[in-house]
């Protein structure tokens, strides 16, 4: 083993936690292998440059070095004001001198990833680590030997180097001498350094999972790891009870500590969304004051849960890292709210995204869909679960979770499993929940055996099927149950449009999947018992057989009313949103109408036939696209609708005045308007909009089994 410079050779730029020219340690009379392999051990083991992409990649290990949390991280997983911590290699050599090892025992041993670089990519590749690694590191010359990954499936695109033996590479290694080596004193302020810490490359907590996901895939041993994590969980877990933890306390000292001295710490900052229907499982979370002046009393004998016909304020309370370098906490606090750009609702679990890419889960947690525990409630308040990663968008079925990484395109399921729903990987009964994601207790979406995790723009889910859209071609991706069709046939690895259509969007209901391309074209398969595929009943397109040249089992067009084509063509009919119930569609066009079609059972198509003998028999089932609003496209006050958004067996509009409307069944106050009948025709949602709101601003809105969730986007939050 060689290493580069002495550390006492540069000078360190303290300010940014770097060295003086943000270089790593490196001279012209370092060794350099040849042929060059690199040695990664924390970041380049699941998210490598993109020089790297061509590169060989060979699982290994290195024995006598160790693997340490023991680096701040002020450049990629922090700041200078507040590092994160990443970890490093230590020489058995360097572990006996910090007396962190016996000179008799066994050798030291760091499992890893070798990239083979090509010889014309060397001084580049070169130039791109001394500049990645400028946080303290310098470089090492170590011996790898290639290994065989024990987890189900291989990330190496080759297990061992051409002669079979051991692979010379280069490691950048952060030693003891370095100005940014520190060993927290307990694994205590370790956990809370990584669960809050955040810098350039993302969340400090994110490496630390991939870390131990990779460590566990290839059954390497690094109990340091394991048990930080552990820790880590735990204090994620318990992050948002701001009762007098240990954590909540901890934080504060962050901030009392760092104010003042520009520094920056993680503090409680209030999340507030307007929610009604049933809350059997803490889906609506903490019940406040409504906005409504006849909220009922809870009945003698009812759940204590009991349903919320009327909007109902619910308020939560997250943990917000912010940097205090603007001035004093109360003036920062003051500009850096909380924002709320995506609601989601299931069956019977809740999730709101911020702009600060952040997920909040919080309801039914049976099957695991919310977290890693089961359902817990403190202090009557449901439990609300931070998830651990940047993310992009969630989607919420009926029993499980899918949740789409930020930056990564990468899809995480959790939750119900029976059908493979959430992971694409069936679980082996019914009872059983998902596994994979440790965090979460869910999975990563992978499919089909690939090695490498599909690439994502968006996905969907529902009872017992998922769906996704590629991000690099657009196409439609489809998991778990395809029993009547709501999935792509098995020989059928994916989908788009034969003449060159990209998909962008896709939902799913109860036993059927909408697709929406980026022509505007809606495209729909699965079950049609109540004309929810928009084409005419299925048993007159098996006797007509089918459309020319469009396959068995896959999505087909949803074909508007004849007279429709004629009046503004297909220009006209551009689809822009879609809403999915269980067995009912609804659609609005680029021109603002709304269009419906599925089960009306209950009136969640606004349909109320004009006689007095069809307005008292049961609705029927809409098997073509029928306009749901009078040919102006405005709803009952004359507002134009702005969002459109489908529960299992109901419909909401929102007006571009702030209104809200609902239709369909209300067992459980779901409608919001005050009672539990169910409505055949578009009814006003008291209390929107509020006195308080002139401004015009766009509403949020979910639609989950039998609850509804509405915010309205802001550019900045309004003031308490």
């Amino acid at each position: 083993m060689s290493t580069s410079a002495s550390t006492s050779s540069r000078q360190w730029d303290a300010a940014q936690g770097v060295w003086v020219g943000s270089r790593a340690l490196a001279d012209e009379a370092d060794e350099i292998p040849s042929p060059l392999y690199i040695f990664g051990y924390g970041s380049l083991m699941f998210r490598p440059q993109e020089s790297f992409a061509a590169c060989e990649r060979v699982d290994g290990v290195v024995e006598g070095w160790r693997r340490v949390w023991a680096q701040r991280s002020c450049d990629h997983r922090g700041e200078p004001h507040m590092p994160g911590l990443v970890v490093t290699v230590l020489s058995d050599a360097e572990l006996e001198v910090l007396g962190q090892r016996q000179a008799t025992g066994p050798p030291s041993r760091v499992h890893g990833v070798a990239y083979r670089i090509p010889d014309e990519q060397v001084a580049h590749v070169l130039d791109e680590l001394d500049f990645r690694e400028k946080g303290g590191y310098t470089r090492a010359v170590v011996e790898v030997l290639p290994t065989h990954p024990t987890g189900t499936s291989s990330t190496s695109t080759s297990s061992t180097s051409s002669n079979g033996g051991m692979i010379k590479a280069l490691l950048y290694t952060a030693n003891a001498e370095n100005p940014n080596f520190h060993q927290p004193s307990t694994l205590e302020e370790a956990a809370h350094i990584v669960a809050w810490g955040r810098g350039p490359s993302g969340e400090n907590k994110e490496y630390l999972l991939e870390v131990d996901a990779y460590l566990r895939r290839v059954g390497a041993e690094c109990e340091e790891t394991f048990v930080l994590t552990k820790r880590v969980e735990e204090v994620l877990e318990r992050g948002l009870d701001r009762r007098g933890s240990l954590d909540a306390r901890h934080r504060q000292i962050l901030i009392e500590g760092a104010e003042g001295e520009g520094g920056s710490g993680a503090v409680w900052q209030p999340l507030e969304i307007l929610t009604w229907g049933s809350n059997q499982h803490g889906q609506l979370g903490k019940k406040e004051e409504g906005v409504t002046s006849d909220s009922r009393e809870k009945q003698e004998g009812e759940d204590e849960e009991w349903p919320s016909p009327l909007p109902t304020s619910m308020e939560f309370d997250v943990a917000s890292t912010i940097s205090l370098q603007g001035g004093s906490l109360s003036k920062v606090l003051e500009e850096h709210q909380l924002i709320i750009r995506q609601l989601a609702a299931g069956g019977g679990h809740s999730a709101v995204v911020t702009t600060e890419d952040r997920l909040y889960l919080w309801g039914w947690n049976e099957k695991g869909q919310v977290g890693r525990i089961k359902h817990e409630v403190l202090d009557g308040v449901s439990r609300v679960y931070d998830f651990p990663r940047r993310v992009e968008m969630v989607a919420l079925g009926h029993a499980h979770t899918l949740i789409l990484e930020k930056d990564t395109g990468k899809i995480y399921g959790l939750g119900a499993n029976a059908a493979g729903e959430a992971t694409g990987c069936s679980s082996s009964s019914s009872s059983s929940s998902s596994s994979g994601c440790r965090v979460v207790g869910g999975g990563l979406v992978t499919l089909g055996g690939n090695e490498q995790p599909l690439r994502f723009s968006w996905c969907a889910a529902g009872v017992r099927h998922s769906a996704g859209v590629t991000r690099e071609d657009g196409r439609l991706i489809t998991w778990g149950s395809r029993k009547y069709g709501e999935g792509l046939p098995i020989s059928v690895g994916s989908w788009a449009p034969r003449d060159g259509g990209r998909v962008v969007r896709v939902w799913c209901g109860w036993q059927h999947t909408v697709v929406l391309d980026d022509r505007g074209r809606v495209w729909t398969m699965g079950a049609n018992k109540y004309g929810q595929l928009g084409r005419g009943w299925k048993e007159e397109e098996e006797e007509e057989g089918g459309r020319e040249g469009e396959e068995e089992g896959l999505p087909r067009q949803v074909q508007w009313p004849v007279e429709v084509e004629g009046e503004g063509g297909r220009e006209e009919m551009w689809v822009e949103d879609v809403g999915c119930g269980w067995s009912h569609v609804l659609v609005k066009t680029r021109d603002g109408q709304v269009w419906g079609w599925g089960r009306n059972t209950f009136g969640q198509l606004a349909q109320v036939q004009e006689s007095s003998t069809a307005a008292a028999a049961v609705m029927v089932a809409s098997p073509m696209p029928r306009r749901l609003l009078p040919s102006s496209g405005c709803l009952p006050n004359g507002a134009r609708v702005q969002e459109i958004a489908c529960g299992t067996e109901s419909s909401v509009a929102v007006g571009e005045d702030g209104s809200v409307w609902a239709c369909g069944w209300n067992e459980h106050g779901n409608l919001g308007v005050g009672d539990r009948k169910d409505k055949k025709g578009w009814t006003r949602v008291p209390g929107f909009p509020s006195s308080d709101e002139k401004d015009e601003g766009k509403m949020l809105v979910a639609c989950g089994g039998a609850h509804v969730l509405v915010v309205k986007e802001r550019e900045k939050a309004s003031k308490k």
